[in-house]
C-alpha cells in the first residue's frame, strides 16, 4: 500500500501519471511488438543497466533489470484543441532482481540533466541532479523514475501544450 507518508518521501506514482502526458498516451507505441514498440519515431527506447540499447540477446528470460526511455517530445496524439503535446521525457529504471544492480544513465542523446522524481527504495530529499553516464545503485526489486525537461521546441509544428491535465 502506497501511503501519503511514502509518497512524500519517495514520490507519488499517481501524481507522476497525472503530471505527465507521456504516461497517459491513448495509443500504444507504433513499433514492432518484438522490440517493445521501438520505431524510427524515437518515442520509446529500451536500454540495459549499462545504458546501452537492448539487443535481441538482452531480451532473454534472465533479463531482470532494464531502463526504458519515454520521449515526451514525440507524443503523436494532439491535445483537446488539436495542438501538439510536449512533455518532459522520463527514464524509468527497473530492478527486478533480488540483489542491488548498478545502472549507468545513457549517453547525452537521451538527456544531459535528470532529476529523480520517484524512488521506491530511498527518500527523494537530498538526491542530487544526475547527468548522462552517471551511475545509480538500485536496491533489489526497486524502481527509480528520472525526468528531464523538453530539449527542443518546434515552433513550426503549431500550437503546443506543455502538460495536458486530465478532465
Amino acid at each position: 500500500v502506497w501511503s501519503a507518508v511514502a509518497a512524500a518521501k519517495h514520490g507519488c506514482p499517481v501524481k507522476l501519471r497525472l503530471d505527465h502526458p507521456v504516461l497517459r498516451r491513448r495509443r500504444f507505441f507504433g513499433g514492432a511488438p518484438q522490440h517493445g514498440g521501438e520505431s524510427e519515431v524515437g518515442d520509446i527506447a529500451w536500454l540495459t543497466p549499462d545504458g546501452q540499447h537492448m539487443t535481441e540477446a538482452d531480451w532473454g528470460e534472465t533479463s531482470r533489470s532494464l531502463m526504458v526511455f519515454l520521449n515526451g517530445e514525440t507524443i503523436p496524439e494532439p491535445d483537446a484543441r488539436g495542438g501538439r503535446i510536449v512533455d518532459d521525457s522520463l527514464l524509468v529504471l527497473l530492478n527486478g532482481d533480488a540483489e542491488s544492480v548498478r545502472f549507468r544513465l545513457p549517453r547525452e542523446r537521451f538527456g544531459t540533466g535528470w532529476h529523480v522524481v520517484l524512488d521506491t527504495s530511498r527518500e527523494l530529499a537530498n538526491q542530487p541532479p544526475k547527468a548522462a553516464k552517471d551511475a545509480i545503485l538500485l536496491e533489489g526489486r526497486s524502481v527509480v523514475v528520472l525526468v528531464r525537461p523538453p530539449t527542443v521546441i518546434h515552433p513550426t509544428d503549431g500550437p503546443q501544450t506543455q502538460v495536458e491535465q486530465p478532465t
